[in-house]
């Protein structure tokens, strides 16, 4: 009874742990037409899916059940499907599960992902999203290296079309869902008795800490606090600013503040911020999203949406051959709209556009967090 009773906790936090992610994704939790989900059996509603997952089976009999069916709230399409075990070490059997299931949609004329994900939010978790490309399922990756969140309605429909690519980047998540996850880290940090000038600098030295260590950070009450100010000392003097190292620090000693700081670091990893390595400037848009909704106005900053960066740099032809000068750039949205650019239109490499930038793009800012955050942008 008392293995049992475990199992369903488990298995009722990887559910927990779903939802988490869909939601970090802008996915709404209900089905159609006011939500892009059927979990479980609700997809028997839909006789034209039912009759195609009549056909795959975890057994090879009977039904097939699917954790969850990402669908279409207008055509009722489905879009992908998704399995879901409460073991990390499971990740190959929720695979296989749910591209059987997807298998059986295409063989019905649709064409869905398939997505696998195995743990729990207590623990590591694995999550894995494939492709059908002809007869073989190929992985979904990022820089390489298979994605492990779930993709936008908007990633999905580009890279589930035939002849769509396979790799994908991470954007930031729709504005309604940075406003309630803002909304959250608020309240934590209310909770933690932090005033609303200290927020901004505690988000960010928790964003630059994960980013830095790609979230190799102890959860541990003991050790969280400690080790997020070393992985910011550490970025610090990897950029060759270690006397900046003191701008984004958290209060060891605040013991609430050590409760709740693995929330937001939860919160914060599920709109990928510990996966980046080629978006060097994610940090600083999910930054500067954030500090619209954590108190950031208290200290006076205030940001260029990153649409009116880019037409700024269209606008100006701006080349490899200008130098660009920003007397307040914040976290650096005009320069890195400018460096875009110049790789784009002179079909610069990554590296041969650091050897430009130390010369022909330029900033200041004197706010120390903004500034901090900046280097390592």
């Amino acid at each position: 009874m008392a293995t049992t009773q475990a199992k369903r906790i488990s298995e009722r936090r990887a559910e927990h742990l779903l939802n988490d992610l869909l939601v970090s994704q802008g996915w709404i939790l209900r089905k159609p037409p006011h939500g892009d989900v059927l979990f479980q059996h609700k997809y028997r509603n839909y006789v034209d899916l039912s009759e195609a997952l009549a056909k795959a089976s975890k057994k090879g009999i009977a039904h097939g059940i699917p954790e969850a069916i990402l669908i279409d709230r207008n055509s009722s399409t489905p879009l992908a499907t998704i399995e879901v075990k409460s073991l990390a070490a499971e990740i190959g059997l929720a695979i296989s599960e749910t591209q059987g299931y997807a298998d059986a949609l295409w063989n019905a004329g649709w064409t869905p992902l398939a997505i696998a994900l195995a743990g729990t939010s207590d623990g590591e978790f694995q999550l894995r999203v494939s492709k059908r490309v002809g007869n073989k399922w190929a992985p979904i990756t990022y820089d390489g290296h298979p994605i492990n969140w779930i993709p936008t309605r908007a990633d999905l429909d580009r890279i589930a079309t035939q002849g769509g690519p396979t790799e994908i980047r991470p954007t930031i998540a729709p504005l309604d869902v940075l406003a309630s996850r803002a909304d959250e880290i608020n309240r934590l940090l209310r909770e933690a008795r932090i005033q609303d000038g200290q927020r901004p600098a505690v988000v960010g030295a928790i964003m630059l800490a994960l980013w830095h260590s790609k979230g190799k950070i102890r959860r541990d009450p003991s050790y969280i606090l400690r080790d997020i100010n070393e992985s910011c000392r550490d970025a610090f003097i990897k950029a060759g600013k270690a006397d900046l190292a003191k701008s984004l620090r958290v209060d060891e000693a605040n013991d609430k503040l050590t409760v709740k700081t693995r929330r937001i670091a939860t919160i914060l990893e599920r709109l990928n911020i510990t996966v980046l390595t080629a978006e060097r400037d994610y940090l600083g848009q999910l930054y500067e999203a954030f500090f619209r909704y954590t108190g950031g106005n208290t200290i006076g900053q205030y940001f260029t949406s990153r649409h009116i960066t880019r037409m700024m740099a269209e606008a100006c032809s701006v080349t490899k051959n200008d130098i660009v000068l920003d007397p307040a750039c914040g976290t650096g949205g005009f320069l890195i709209a400018c460096m875009d650019r110049i790789i784009r239109e002179e079909h610069l490499s990554r590296e041969q556009m650091v050897k430009i930038v130390p010369t022909h793009l330029i900033g200041f800012e004197d706010e120390p967090v903004t500034a901090a955050l900046l280097l390592q942008i």
